[in-house]
């Protein structure tokens, strides 16, 4: 059962990776992260949408779900004299079913 966006508890978990990392490795270590703070039995990723923003460069949620939205994370996150420390990443569940 899906629950209103009001009823809806943000939780937050550290993740330390590093820039170098493919999507692959990432994509995994996101899966982790999200068993380990809400654990969900039989998590499939494909069915939430991932979007991102990085303090003071990308203020509007993007999309991140592939190895090219990775990059465009990556190189805003390493702009600048100092490098972000912090990325928020957030996740929607899809709509499971149609209304009629």
């Amino acid at each position: 059962m899906k629950l209103t966006k009001s009823k809806c508890k943000a939780v937050g978990q550290p993740l330390k990776l590093d820039s170098q990392e493919p999507w692959s490795t990432i994509s995994a270590q996101i899966i982790v992260q999200i068993d380990d703070a809400i654990s969900i039995t039989n998590f499939d990723i494909n069915e939430y949408k991932i979007s991102y923003t990085v303090p003071h460069h990308v203020s509007q949620l993007l999309p991140l779900a592939s190895a090219t939205s990775y990059a465009h994370l990556i190189a805003n996150a390493t702009k600048g004299k100092t490098p972000t420390l912090s990325t928020k990443l957030t996740f929607i569940q899809k709509a499971t079913q149609v209304c009629k």
